[in-house]
C-alpha cells in the first residue's frame, strides 16, 4: 500500500520490472499511463498522466501536484462507501503490446494543516 497526504505533491517514480523483479527496458516511442482512481462503480480516473518515451528507458516519473491531490478524497470518507483508491500503471509498447505491470491500493490521509 503508497500511503499519501491529500494536498501534497504526488511524486512516483515507476521502474519498470519483469515478473521476478529484474529490471526491464520500455522501448522508445512506448505510452507510459499512470493513474489513480476509486473503486466506486463508474469512478472516473482522480489523477492520470501520459508519457510517451522518447528514448529507451527503464524509469519514468509521474508527479502530480498539489492543486490536484488536494481534490482526493480521503480514505477514511471513502471506506463509507466500501471503496478505496488504485494507482495502476499500464505500458503500450510500439508494436502494440499492452502490458499492466503496476497495481496498488494507495491511501490517500487528510491534511490537518489545511482541512
Amino acid at each position: 500500500m503508497i500511503k499519501k497526504t491529500r494536498g501534497d505533491t504526488f511524486e512516483f517514480p515507476f521502474i519498470a520490472t519483469d515478473k521476478e523483479g529484474n529490471e526491464t527496458v520500455i522501448e522508445k516511442g512506448s505510452v507510459i499511463r499512470c493513474g489513480v482512481r476509486s473503486t466506486l462503480s463508474g469512478a472516473e480516473y482522480s489523477l492520470f498522466q501520459e508519457i510517451v518515451t522518447e528514448a529507451e528507458t527503464s524509469e519514468v516519473d509521474f508527479v502530480f501536484p498539489a492543486k490536484e491531490t488536494a481534490k482526493l478524497t480521503p480514505s477514511d470518507e471513502l471506506a463509507e462507501y466500501g471503496a478505496t483508491y488504485i494507482v495502476e500503471v499500464e505500458v503500450t509498447f510500439p508494436n502494440g503490446y499492452v502490458d499492466t505491470p503496476f497495481q496498488e491500493e494507495l491511501e490517500v490521509e487528510r491534511d490537518y494543516v489545511y482541512e
